[in-house]
């Protein structure tokens, strides 16, 4: 009867520890379950970020190669006439009056975003080369003058004005 009464104290003991394990190993299921979905969100999410960062990359390529293409047309003022082009070479290699007077084109003069550039392009169409000139009247008077002598038409703008004072 001892031997009967402790194997079924003992048998309760190893099923009450059987069922605490179970609970602790449910327990755990749920952890771990928890862990996976929580693994495979940050996977989704690293993925998604991977896909914006690449996006990302192509689109600073792309303004970067578009940035570089434009700073050469500028530097080899591509799109401008010829005559806009022989008078802001004057006026850059230190050539005397009138041709120190020269500014700049129009266009240089104009800051706009990427967005907006097709736009004020087409606003401003020839004026955008249109040769800015300080100093008033009598410089126009005189650039003009000079101007005649050019390959091609100029666009004189003074500086103060919105409107172009003359044109050769």
């Amino acid at each position: 009867a001892d031997e009967e009464r402790r194997l079924a104290e003992e048998l309760n003991e190893v099923t009450s520890r059987q069922e605490r394990l179970e609970e602790h190993r449910i327990e755990q299921q749920g952890h771990v379950e928890a862990a996976e979905n929580e693994l495979t969100e940050s996977r989704n999410l690293h993925a998604s970020r991977a896909g914006d960062l690449a996006q990302l990359h192509g689109r600073q390529q792309g303004v970067a190669e578009r940035a570089e293409m434009l700073e050469e047309f500028e530097r080899t003022l591509e799109g401008v006439g010829a005559g806009v082009k022989e008078a802001l070479a004057k006026a850059q290699n230190g050539e005397a009056q009138p041709w120190s007077a020269i500014r700049g084109v129009v266009a240089d003069f104009l800051k706009v975003g990427v967005e907006h550039a097709t736009a004020l392009d087409v606003v401003l169409g020839e004026t955008a080369q249109g040769i800015v000139v300080a100093g008033g009247e009598s410089q126009i008077t005189e650039l003009a003058a000079a101007a005649n002598g050019l390959s091609g038409r100029v666009q004189l703008i003074e500086a103060s004005l919105s409107r172009p004072d003359a044109e050769y």
